[in-house]
């Protein structure tokens, strides 16, 4: 039975039991979830499991229990297959090469108790170890050539580590530590015991809803690697691992593309040979078949995610992919994607009739991201992800954008109750034309106000896409035309308010970091009066209360550059407060920890400014305490650790400006603590996409290892 009858059975099986039984269905659903953990627990532990045995124990939850067992069995035969296949002649690892290479590495990794070859691939081996630190479990992946590595192997993994410490972020693998031995490169990272997001669904079988949602989670992941400036070019099923709490995790950033670092003759290695296709054929891009290189952006994972979500609704690929390579490639640059349904019920993938649930929107969604032309594709990943929010709220998907018969019959749907109600008071009072036509202003008024929205985060999204790529007056032009739609719209949507307040705080942020202040501050106003509103209307709305507290810190550094000390604390300190707010409420947010300890920073700046000296040192040392936990329990993030040596080089200014002997001792002893901070992390060979901030903060030491040096020749002087 194939991967799309399987999940078309399992499906239809769980849709009637829900239509015929009802609460049975809902009872019986957490019984099943439960007989498959304990089964997949007792298989890990090597024990034999008889399926037959456990359906005669639970008679009561057939036939679906048969068809996750089934299901289980297939990915369980699936994975030996694999094992097979790396244990092989062709891979060249035999056991008792693989024995010596663990005696080797337990021998030389004595942080490291290695419990089990997990992985085997092109880029490295990964164990399963425990770090005798830290008492966890992790992931540590070596080079596989370890000292006879060539210098492109050596720089694919150096720079996975780089990228790796780059990111954080929930649903992607964490990295904890790196290092060389024995010539070997290795890391360790968070260990993550899931299923890949295939065989998730396959096993599973998520409603159309949850199954959507846990992929938009998906696209936020990548999302945040865009903004890094990381593009994974390798997505598949097997690089989204789905843990046992359902939550999602993006890994394998061995072939991803960063856009910091130049590559080629003129910019150092290459991860790739110019015109070499790099990733898995099927769900590369056009561009990325074709080898056309410098059109690979964040689109080509635009594309690879489309290919994701189109096996995840089918259980097929868009184009036929078992042919040859030079087919398939051509499939993918030439031949239009199979619609959904047709390929949901295709008899050669064991069809039954077309699934209800695979509408017209949902297949605009899919084919937008699978886009030939890279410019007709969604932007960006947060962009599918919206859109996929969109049809799941019922509102009008930006796909479907040009049909504006589209708009209205969606508008019409949404509020058929009222227009309804409406229609009929009115055709009693003064007739059916009169009734008819009030409807059709109050549907009409609603859908433009919906195509405003949507025009507002089209230009919203280019104006993004033209500062990340230093094009700033196309940018501010896409920003200005997104307001300017946002002022013609009614102002209590809360779809358009949302993009008129992004409109404002990014083009404030925008002049703002290009030195105009002047014309940043009636737009941050603005962006800070809209989330006002927002939180007020919306108390419960958490990231509303976040973005707000972002436009607050804003504010408070346009004030601090004016030299107004007082209002700028005022700033902070609201800010502050939300963030305190939302760390209680996200104790494990690093994110949210991390913004609290840089407002604390700014406060603590203006009350040195306001000569405030204790309520100064107090906040410095809350952001160092915060951010000294962040290194501890996050060690290989490096923005972490360039961020506490720029707090412990503040401390040391702090201490200067005392001007007594004692502080100047103690201000010596912070920028020992900071510069030595930043010496580590070049020497393990960390930090570049930091560069220019670790820099910044090293002249800040030096400058200031000057002044204490001054200052001892002064007091010398004086007491001779």
């Amino acid at each position: 039975m194939t991967i799309a009858s399987f999940i078309r059975r399992i499906r239809g099986n769980g849709r009637s039991a829900r239509d015929s039984t009802g609460t049975d269905a809902r009872i019986r659903s957490p019984q099943i979830a439960a007989v498959i953990e304990d089964v997949l627990q007792r298989l890990h532990a090597g024990e034999q499991v008889d399926d037959a045995e456990i359906e005669r124990r639970h008679p009561h939850l057939m036939p679906e229990l048969d068809e996750r067992l089934r299901a289980l069995r297939m990915i369980e035969d699936a994975r030996h297959r694999a094992a097979k296949y790396l244990d092989s002649a062709d891979i060249g690892e035999s056991d008792d090469l693989f024995t010596e290479e663990v005696l080797v590495l337990r021998d030389a990794l004595t942080g490291y108790e290695l419990l089990d070859r997990i992985h085997y691939g092109g880029q490295g081996v990964v164990y399963e170890a425990v770090q005798r630190s830290t008492g966890r479990t992790v992931a540590l992946k070596v080079l596989v050539d370890g000292p006879l590595a060539s210098a492109r192997q050596r720089y694919r993994f150096a720079r996975e580590v780089d990228l790796l410490s780059r990111i954080q972020h929930p649903n992607i693998v964490t990295l904890y530590d790196s290092g060389v031995v024995r010539g070997r490169p290795y890391f360790a990272m968070e260990l993550i015991e899931g299923l890949p997001i295939d065989d998730y669904v396959l096993l599973h079988a998520p409603a159309l809803e949850d199954l959507l949602r846990l992929f938009t989670t998906t696209c936020r992941a990548v999302n945040t690697a865009h903004q890094r400036g990381i593009i994974h070019r390798d997505l598949k099923p097997s690089n989204i691992l789905v843990d046992g709490d359902g939550r999602p995790h993006v890994l394998d950033f061995g072939l991803a593309k960063d856009l910091q670092i130049s590559e080629g003759p003129n910019g150092g290695p290459t991860v790739s040979l110019p015109g070499q296709v790099v990733g898995t054929l099927p769900y590369l891009s056009p561009e990325q078949v074709e080898g056309l290189d410098e059109q690979v952006d964040v689109r080509a994972d635009i594309y690879a995610l489309g290919v994701v979500l189109f096996q995840l609704l089918t259980g097929a690929f868009p184009y036929p992919v078992d042919g040859s390579s030079q087919a398939v490639r051509a499939n993918i640059v030439s031949r239009e994607p199979t619609p959904l349904r047709k390929a949901f019920s295709d008899e050669s993938l064991g069809a039954a009739a077309p699934s209800s649930e695979l509408d017209d929107e949902l297949e605009a969604i899919v084919l937008k991201a699978l886009e030939k032309d890279r410019a007709r594709r969604y932007q960006s990943a947060d962009a599918l992800a919206d859109d996929l929010d969109r049809y799941l709220a019922g509102d009008p998907v930006e796909a479907r954008t040009d049909r504006r018969l589209y708009l209205l019959k969606k508008t019409l749907r949404r509020y058929r109750i009222h227009a309804s109600v409406a229609a009929a008071f009115l055709v009693i009072l003064t007739g059916g034309l009169i009734g008819t036509t009030l409807m059709w202003r109050r549907a009409e008024n609603v859908a433009r106000t919906a195509q405003a929205g949507l025009e507002m985060g089209s230009f919203l999204k280019l104006g993004s896409v033209d500062r990340d790529e230093h094009r700033l007056d196309q940018a501010i032009a896409m920003f200005e035309k997104a307001i300017e739609i946002g002022r013609q719209a009614p102002t209590s949507d809360p779809f358009v308010e949302r993009q008129r307040y992004h409109a404002h705080h990014r083009l404030a942020e925008l002049y703002f970091e290009t030195g105009r202040a002047g014309q940043a501050e009636p737009y941050c106003a603005a962006a800070v009066g809209i989330a006002e509103a927002l939180v007020r209307d919306h108390p419960e709305d958490l990231e509303w209360r976040r973005k707000l507290g972002f436009s607050y810190i804003l504010r408070g550094r346009m004030t601090f550059s004016h030299g107004q000390w007082e209002p700028a604390l005022v700033y902070f300190n609201k800010a502050a407060a939300i963030r305190e707010g939302l760390v209680l409420h996200e104790p494990h947010n690093a994110a949210l920890k991390s913004e609290l300890a840089f407002v604390r920073g700014w406060q603590g700046w203006c009350y040195r400014k306001l000569e405030q000296f204790d309520e100064s040192f107090e906040h410095y040392m809350i952001s160092h305490r915060i951010l000294e936990d962040l290194v501890a329990s996050h060690p290989g993030v490096v923005d972490y650790v360039v961020d506490l040596a720029r707090s412990e080089s503040k401390i040391a200014v702090w201490h200067l400006s005392q001007r007594t002997a004692r502080d100047d001792q103690a201000a010596a002893e912070w920028l020992q603590r900071a510069g030595n901070r930043l010496i580590r992390l070049s020497e393990g060979g960390r930090g570049q996409a930091r560069q220019w901030d670790i820099n910044r903060v090293r002249d800040d030491i030096q400058t200031n290892r000057q002044l204490l040096s001054k200052r001892a020749e002064e007091r010398a002087s004086d007491l001779d």
